[in-house]
């Protein structure tokens, strides 16, 4: 990875930013994601959505708190979150969500009206135990991207989550076509635990589900760049 990178963590003023990761994202190299489910009507709109949960609503897995960013000469590159499953449960998920469809006054019948596709994409997001570190949102800008960023962002992201959170797993999903995605997983430590498919998921988006992968706390300590770490080593550049 380049030298004038830098990596440091997330601030409100990233929300612009931190919107358009979520999306591209979401995304997965298809046309169509959950924020095209729940917002069809434009891009700009799915943006202020985002923008709203990643600047204002701390229960959310778009927080910004939840963050680091990779930079280069002080514009941001790539971005990478994970969270705490402990902290932010599945049911302050669903409230930040509320919390945003309110800001945005949607009424009834807009929320029936993306029920089919959004409950679709719901049926097929992997259960995530309890006391897991979850890695979401990894993206990079286009022009930055096959020069190791992203996976040097995997290692912080797991190292942050060592020092500072007791969880004994840790997990990432991709979309189950996403060979690229799961090689990169692959080559931090993860394993490929199972997947969750659905026909209709498959009619709306364009692929078959989604799949997730885990590794333990004891596994994650075995690894390369851990050690290093743990060593105050300065070597990064093994897994």
């Amino acid at each position: 990875m380049d030298e004038n990178i830098a990596i440091r963590d997330a601030k409100k003023s990233d929300a612009e930013f931190l919107s358009w990761v979520i999306l591209e994202a979401a995304h997965s190299g298809h046309d169509l994601s959950f924020w095209e489910a729940i917002i069809p009507e434009s891009q700009q709109e799915r943006l202020e959505f985002i923008r709203y949960l990643s600047s204002s609503v701390k229960s959310s897995v778009c927080y910004y708190e939840n963050f680091i960013i990779a930079e280069e000469e002080f514009k941001p590159i790539s971005a990478i979150s994970a969270y705490n499953s402990s902290i932010i449960t599945r049911a302050n998920l669903i409230a930040a969500l509320y919390k945003a469809q309110a800001r945005f006054c949607w009424d009834h019948k807009r929320v029936e009206r993306v029920r089919p596709m959004a409950s679709a994409f719901i049926s097929c997001i992997p259960q995530v135990p309890d006391n897991c570190w979850v890695i979401e949102w990894v993206a990079t800008r286009h022009e930055y991207r096959r020069q190791g960023i992203v996976k040097y962002l995997l290692k912080k992201i797991l190292l942050k989550g060592l020092s500072e959170s007791n969880c004994n797993q840790f997990q990432i999903n991709f979309a189950i076509d996403n060979t690229p995605a799961r090689t990169a997983y692959e080559g931090v430590g993860f394993r490929y635990i199972d997947e969750n498919r659905n026909e209709k998921f498959a009619e709306y988006f364009g692929y078959p589900g989604i799949a997730r992968m885990q590794i333990t706390r004891e596994e994650l300590e075995q690894r390369n760049f851990v050690r290093a770490y743990l060593n105050n080593e300065t070597v990064f550049q093994e897994p």
